[in-house]
C-alpha cells in the first residue's frame, strides 16, 4: 500500500513522508486517486498509441503511393518497352557493421545500360534501406496499368549477403529474399504473375572460398529465374570495377542474340567456375525468354 501511495504523493506533489504518517482511511483514499490517476494515464497511452498507429499507417501510405507514383512516371515513359528492370546496387559507404563496396555505382550502371539496350523500363535505387526495398519491388508487383508490351521483370540486387538466404539492406538490416523478392509477385492479377521474373543476386552467401562446381535445382515459385552469384555458403567476389560475376552477367546478357537467358546465366557460371573465382548458382522454372537488344 505504501508503494501506491508514495506514488500518488510524488505524483500529486505532496510530502510523501506525511501521507505514511496518516490514517488508513487516507491511504485508501490516495489509492482510489492514484486507480484514477493510473486509469487516465493508461488511456492518455492508449490514445497516443493510437495515434501513433494512425501516423503509422498514413506513413507507410504515403511512402507506398509516392512508390506507385515512381513507378507510374517510369512507365508511362517508357510505355512501349518489353518490361521493367529494378536495380538496386549498395555500397554501404558508412555503414559500420558492413564494409564498404566501391564497385557498387560501376554494377548499377552497367546494369541499367543493359536492360536500357534491351528496351526494358529501368528504377535504379542505390543504397536502399530495408523499408524502401520491400515497398518498392510490393509496388512493383501490384501496379495495375502494365502497357501491353510488358511481358517480363527483372530484380537485381547488389551487395552484401548472408548464409540464410538473406541480404543486406544499405544500413545492415537483414532483408528476406523469398519474402522482400519473390512472394510479393504472388498475386491475384494473372498476366502479373504469369510474367518471366528474373531475379540477380550478388552477394556473399556464406565465408567458403572453393573453386566449387554448379548446382541447379528448381525452386518453388514458377516463371522464375533466380541467378546467384555464389552457391549457398559460399562468398562472391568483388573489385573496385563491380561484382566480377554481375559484371559479366551483364555484358553477356547486353551482347547475346540467340540464347534464352537460362543459358546465358550457365555459360556466365561455367565461365566464372573455370577462372576458380566463385562457384555461382542459378533456378529456373519454365523460363525460357530470350532477351535481344
Amino acid at each position: 500500500m505504501c508503494s501506491r501511495v508514495t506514488i500518488f504523493g510524488l505524483a500529486q506533489g505532496f510530502d510523501v513522508c506525511s501521507l505514511h504518517a496518516k490514517s488508513e482511511r487516507v491511504n485508501i483514499t490516495a489509492f482510489i486517486a492514484y486507480r484514477r490517476m493510473d486509469k487516465a494515464l493508461r488511456s492518455f497511452s492508449c490514445m497516443v498509441l493510437v495515434d501513433n498507429l494512425i501516423l503509422l499507417m498514413h506513413l507507410f501510405n504515403f511512402i507506398v503511393d509516392e512508390t506507385s507514383k515512381l513507378i507510374k512516371i517510369v512507365v508511362d515513359d517508357n510505355s512501349s518497352a518489353r518490361g521493367l528492370a529494378c536495380i538496386i546496387c549498395n555500397d554501404y559507404l558508412g555503414c559500420k557493421r558492413l564494409g564498404t563496396l566501391y564497385g557498387a555505382i560501376k554494377d548499377s550502371e552497367a546494369l541499367d545500360s543493359t536492360f536500357k539496350h534491351l528496351n526494358f523500363a529501368t528504377i535504379v535505387r542505390p543504397n536502399s534501406k530495408k523499408d524502401v526495398i520491400e515497398n518498392l519491388i510490393r509496388a512493383i508487383a501490384l501496379y495495375p496499368n502494365y502497357p501491353p508490351t510488358y511481358n517480363c521483370f527483372a530484380i537485381i540486387f547488389s551487395g552484401h549477403g548472408g548464409s540464410k538466404r538473406k541480404v543486406y539492406s544499405n544500413a545492415g538490416e537483414e532483408v528476406d529474399i523469398e519474402s522482400a523478392l519473390i512472394k510479393p509477385f504472388d498475386v491475384k492479377d494473372t498476366r502479373i504473375k504469369d510474367f518471366p521474373k528474373l531475379v540477380f543476386i550478388d552477394a556473399c552467401r556464406g565465408r567458403l572460398r572453393t573453386k566449387g562446381t554448379l548446382k541447379e535445382e528448381l525452386p518453388k515459385p514458377v516463371n522464375f529465374l533466380i541467378a546467384y552469384s555464389a552457391r549457398y555458403g559460399y562468398v562472391s567476389y568483388e573489385t573496385d570495377s563491380g561484382g566480377i560475376w554481375m559484371q559479366k552477367l551483364a555484358a553477356a546478357i547486353k551482347g547475346n542474340t540467340t540464347s534464352s537467358i537460362g543459358d546465358v546465366v550457365s555459360r556466365v557460371n561455367d565461365e566464372v567456375i573455370k577462372e576458380g573465382i566463385e562457384p555461382p548458382e542459378y533456378h529456373n522454372t519454365n523460363v525460357t525468354i530470350v532477351l535481344t537488344g
